[in-house]
């Protein structure tokens, strides 16, 4: 019985870990991908009306789902090309990093600093 309460408790630990950093990463990168993938159709639909990259998210229209963990912004924009980055609105697992992905205008979608 004791053997059985032991297993039961070290499976929920490891349960908790696992979804915190496994499944969780894989629901954060989800949505991190889809937002930077919409932010860039946005520029392109903004570089071929005027001849160049919006240099900020407002000038696109664009908005982020009520529940969203992360934050999105444009770094640069100009004519030729463009970078917008995801940052984190929370440590996920509470080592003091955020995590940040990026796309450019080459539609490259890379995470910088997992967390």
């Amino acid at each position: 019985m004791i053997l059985l309460a032991t297993m039961a408790l070290l499976l929920t630990l490891n349960l908790d870990k696992f979804t915190r950093g496994g499944a969780s990463f894989k629901a954060r990168s989800t949505e991190a991908e889809h937002e930077l993938g919409r932010i860039r159709e946005l520029q392109e639909g903004y570089r071929s009306a005027h001849g160049t990259y919006a240099s900020s998210l407002d000038s696109l229209g664009f908005r982020t789902m009520p529940d969203a963990v992360f934050r999105y912004f444009i770094v640069h924009a100009d004519s030729f090309t463009f970078e917008a980055r995801a940052e984190a609105l929370r440590d996920f697992d509470g080592d003091g990093t955020l995590e940040v992905w990026r796309i450019d205008h080459t539609g490259r979608i890379t995470c910088e600093r997992k967390d």
